[in-house]
């Protein structure tokens, strides 16, 4: 084990207000792919298309089945992930009252499923819908997303398309249409959701960012608060990040292989504090 695992572990047990500032990074050894980057989903699919509700709809109008590709590869990858052991060695922070919340750029909702108490999703959920019309949100089972998914598959023109985006997306408040209920390039983030980060930085000790070069702005200023705040930067990526240079502990590898051997060091250090809570 590193001496950086240890010190890590060591600065967790020492924290008060600890979250994590996660990215794809954390999610793509849960086989999500991640958008930037070389190997990233916009290399084969330009972000001024197929990144904005706009961009789709034309897409869906002139490219029917480069749509359907595209909508089927990026959602296939969310609903066949699971958490991965950087998911669940998150949630063992939490349920051991060492992680006050997780603070995420990803739509996966790995981290609740992994079972992490608090989660601010800042870019949305791919399980939930939102009117366009009424504005309120509604959740999709897993199971819907898949049966979608498949008939999209055996979709062969824009009108079968259509037709199912119709089914799948109609408020059961007011009929209208819904899109998903994430933010899309020259969207504004869910001021609910932002100002709770914020509120977490501003008040937090110390801060794990996790799989993220913490590039995408307004996203992005989240662990500059948490520092402006006196807190202490703990990074794990394989590759450098912009926060790289202000952080005290940086781990040059997975957020999956890390993670799980800082906890286990701090099991070893405070073992107390992963007992099961005994009933009456």
């Amino acid at each position: 084990m590193s001496s950086e695992t240890i010190l890590a572990a060591e600065m967790i047990l020492q924290s008060r207000r600890l979250f994590a500032f996660a990215g794809a990074g954390l999610s793509q050894e849960s086989g999500i792919p991640v958008f930037r980057g070389d190997e990233g989903i916009w290399k084969e699919y330009l972000p001024i298309i197929y990144g904005n509700p706009a961009g789709l709809i034309s897409a869906l109008i002139f490219s029917p089945g480069r749509f359907r590709d595209f909508v089927v590869s990026a959602l296939e990858a969310f609903l066949k992930a699971e958490p991965n052991p950087g998911h669940l060695a998150l949630a063992e922070l939490s349920c051991a009252g060492l992680l006050k919340a997780v603070i995420t750029q990803n739509i996966d909702d790995l981290e609740q499923r992994a079972g992490v108490k608090e989660v601010v999703q800042l870019h949305g959920s791919i399980y939930r819908m939102r009117c366009v019309s009424c504005q309120k949100t509604w959740n999709m089972m897993r199971e819907q997303l898949l049966q979608a998914l498949d008939e999209l598959k055996q979709s062969k023109t824009r009108g079968d398309m259509i037709e199912l985006g119709r089914r799948f997306g109609r408020c059961p408040y007011c009929t209208g249409r819904g899109r998903p209920d994430i933010v899309f390039f020259g969207e504004s983030l869910d001021q609910e959701s932002y100002y709770r980060a914020v509120e977490l930085a501003r008040s937090s000790d110390l801060v794990m960012v996790l799989g993220t070069s913490a590039v995408v702005y307004p996203v992005a200023m989240i662990p500059s608060y948490a520092r402006k705040a006196g807190a202490k930067i703990i990074e794990i990526n394989p590759k450098p990040g912009k926060i790289s240079r202000f952080s005290e502990i940086v781990i040059r590898r997975t957020c999956a292989s890390a993670l799980p051997e800082i906890v286990a060091e701090i099991k070893k250090l405070s073992p107390e504090l992963f007992q099961p809570v005994s009933g009456p």
